[in-house]
């Protein structure tokens, strides 16, 4: 990445929960883990009531600034990256080590009821995510590997469309 570029919040969502993953699996699929149901769940009103600076050109908001990238949300822009954006937050905000791994929560968080997960009013990951992240483990992929492969875009996206 070049000096001033910047992250879309979709790629830097996923980055950050990525990173958040402790640990390295033995490549087996493991056992879907949630235990814990009380954990916050982010929505659109969550942005529209954060105290933040205005994002580029004024667009949203500036969650973060690191010198190589700029962190911003726009709740308004309703698209295929905010859809990754928002289903990585749900992914993030759920994961909780020895709690409720990334498997559990690709199963439990709040499944799209369409094919356009950007223009439904919550949160959602489609649920052929869960199943790209599975499918992916079984290939030998670690966790976070895996991970990154499911999230919502063409792959995950294509596969809910094939299975319809």
């Amino acid at each position: 990445m070049e000096a001033g570029e910047r992250y879309s919040p979709a790629t830097f969502s996923w980055l950050l929960m990525l990173s958040a993953c402790n640990g390295r699996s033995t490549g087996e699929v493991e056992v879907a883990l949630y235990t814990d149901d009380t954990w916050e769940r982010p929505s659109w009103e969550d942005l529209d009531g954060l105290d933040l600076p205005p994002g580029p050109e004024g667009s949203g908001y500036t969650m973060m600034v690191h010198p190589q990238a700029i962190l911003w949300s726009d709740p308004e822009l309703r698209d295929p990256i905010t859809a990754t954006g928002t289903c990585g937050l749900l992914i993030s905000s759920c994961s909780q080590p020895g709690v409720n791994n990334l498997r559990g929560c690709f199963e439990e968080v709040h499944q799209c009821a369409t094919d356009e997960p950007w223009t439904e009013d919550e949160f959602c990951c489609p649920a052929s995510c869960a199943k790209t992240y599975v499918d992916y483990r079984r290939d030998g992929l670690e966790a976070i590997d895996a991970a990154a492969e499911a999230k919502p875009g063409r792959r995950c996206l294509e596969r809910r469309r094939s299975a319809s």
